[in-house]
């Protein structure tokens, strides 16, 4: 922002769908082990997961625009609690999942033993995302983009057609 260049910088929440993609499909790996998810506050923190299509139509619409002045835009998709959308993982790939509310220092703890012994290569950053709510307003890439973020579990279920095919899920 501080050059003094015409453009847009395009600010995205959590992107899923595409092949890079980890944060759903370690959730995936996760349901697919555990029949039970611990999470911080029971997983009631609101997250606005955005499909990489609606991200890539935005890139489009931003590299195609002339503009003046300097911009941020943020992209994000509709907002729902990380319960909600670790329940919608686990029926994308039939199964179900029971989460249990746990305290944070826990987890970290036990993350940290975990790491220390090779079993697992968690970062201990994302119990500290568990304390974040997401709030980002929608109406900046409507309205400039015209681009409308579709459900979670419609971008979910392409996602998982897509990585099935792929023999990533």
């Amino acid at each position: 922002m501080a050059c003094n260049r015409n453009g847009v910088m395009l600010h995205a929440a959590m992107i899923y769908g595409g092949n890079q993609e980890n944060n759903i499909q370690r959730l995936l790996g996760a349901i697919r082990r555990f029949p039970v998810l611990p999470a911080p506050g029971g997983g009631r923190q609101i997250v606005q997961p955005i499909y990489i299509d609606d991200i890539v139509d935005c890139l489009f619409v931003a590299a195609t625009t002339k503009w003046a002045g300097r911009h941020v835009v943020a992209l994000a998709g509709k907002p729902l609690s990380w319960r909600a959308m670790a329940k919608l993982c686990a029926k994308s790939i039939g199964r179900r999942c029971v989460i249990i509310p746990v305290p944070a220092f826990l987890l970290l703890v036990a993350i940290s033993l975990l790491n220390k012994i090779r079993a697992t290569p968690i970062d201990a950053g994302i119990v500290q995302r568990f304390g974040e709510n997401v709030d980002i307003p929608l109406s900046g890439m409507i309205e400039i983009f015209a681009v409308q973020p579709r459900e979670f579990e419609a971008g979910l279920r392409l996602a998982v057609e897509n990585w099935r095919r792929q023999g990533v899920v």
